[in-house]
């Protein structure tokens, strides 16, 4: 018997008789089982147990039949130094790429951190959380598995571009704290990354006319007469009067009116954007308001009017030929604008200069805005 050899690994090479012939053979395991390799000549047979003692030490890889690309990757690894800790930091990256949980878990997981570390924003753990809803049919598929296919088939059909992009935007998010979760390889776009953007066309805002203010702010009800000229002469957000139920935010309070001053200040939890601003109390909304203040208590009740739907808007859109959805902070926009430029009324409207002019200014003219901001009681 001989003895063959290679770093820690051992194979014997032992003689046998078959058919009356002198043969030498040895023993491996393959796939868990034992096999018997019987070769005609010693030399032949220490070449072979040689091979399969290489093989057995570098983890049952045989280098001689490695594919040309197999090899050119090699070389490339061995040009950079094949160090341990580089081979630790691509297995590390394999068992990231090929992680074994499952959409659903990884999902939950995202949200259920989002709600511990949420503070004041549950809005945006609600919007997550009903963005992520759609996403239940793949709740089964393995997370490293999803193509950008699969989140793309997501989208329903009536989603508009800007919805896509805000959906795919609360994607990205959540496949973000995937990889900083350690469940995706860092530095490679996720699916939701490679999710091209739609194309939102830019649109003239819909904007009431003077008469039509005149007529919603006549009839308009008690509970809903401060929204609507706070919207149509301040640009107060409905969900600055009207907070979503369950949100943290603070409701617009008579309180912040301090007419001495003449000015509205909106708190950082009323604002949407959560930044204090101050907004002027011209001569139209003193006239509107000045009848139902108070000294202090919400100004709004527990209704948001913000839809064509609500009772009150809709029968005030009966009276003008239909309810124009924030209209009447884009008539704000438009002709405030006109006023004082985009720049001074982002401000007052608690915006960006850019979103004015993308989704709010119409190109009001001087003396259009003087005939908007005349509509007095």
């Amino acid at each position: 018997m001989e003895t063959v050899k290679y770093r820690t690994v051992s194979i014997n090479v032992y003689p046998v008789t078959i058919k009356g012939r002198e043969c030498w053979r040895f023993d491996v395991i393959e796939n868990g089982k034992r096999k018997y390799l019987t070769r005609s000549t010693l030399a032949a047979a220490k070449k072979e147990a040689l091979n399969r003692a290489q093989a057995t030490f570098r983890g049952g890889a045989d280098l001689s039949k490695l594919k040309e690309e197999e090899v050119e990757s090699v070389q490339r690894l061995l040009k950079l130094g094949l160090t341990r800790s580089l081979v630790n930091d691509i297995i590390a990256w394999h068992d990231k790429k090929f992680s074994k949980i499952l959409m659903g878990v990884a999902m939950d997981e995202f949200l259920d951190a989002k709600k511990v570390t949420q503070g004041d924003s549950r809005e945006n753990v609600k919007t997550l959380t009903s963005h992520l809803k759609l996403l239940d049919p793949l709740r089964k598929k393995m997370l490293n598995a999803i193509s950008v296919k699969d989140l793309k088939g997501q989208f329903r059909p009536n989603h508009q571009p800007r919805t896509r992009n805000n959906i795919a935007g609360s994607w990205r998010t959540f496949f973000n704290w995937c990889e900083n979760a350690e469940y995706l390889p860092h530095g490679e776009k996720t699916a939701a990354e490679r999710i091209e953007k739609s194309i939102v066309p830019v649109e003239v805002p819909t904007t009431y006319t003077p008469k039509e203010l005149k007529i919603i702010l006549s009839n308009a009800a008690d509970d809903f007469l401060a929204w609507a000229a706070l919207a149509a002469f301040a640009g107060i957000r409905t969900a600055e009067v009207y907070p979503l139920p369950n949100s943290d935010k603070i409701p617009l309070d008579w309180s912040d009116f301090k007419w001495e001053q003449g000015v509205i200040k909106i708190k950082p939890r009323t604002s949407k954007v959560r930044k204090g601003r101050t907004v002027p109390i011209n001569a139209a909304l003193k006239s509107w308001l000045e009848p139902i203040k108070k000294d202090s208590g919400r100004v709004g009740d527990l209704t948001m009017p913000s839809s064509g739907e609500n009772p009150e808007t809709k029968r005030l859109g009966s009276l003008i030929g239909g309810w124009k959805s924030n209209a009447l902070r884009h008539s704000f926009i438009s002709n405030r604008g006109a006023q004082i430029g985009l720049a001074l009324t982002a401000r007052e409207a608690g915006n960006s200069e850019a979103q004015c002019a993308r989704y709010y200014d119409d190109a009001k003219t001087e003396k259009e805005a003087a005939e908007w901001f005349a509509v007095t009681r």
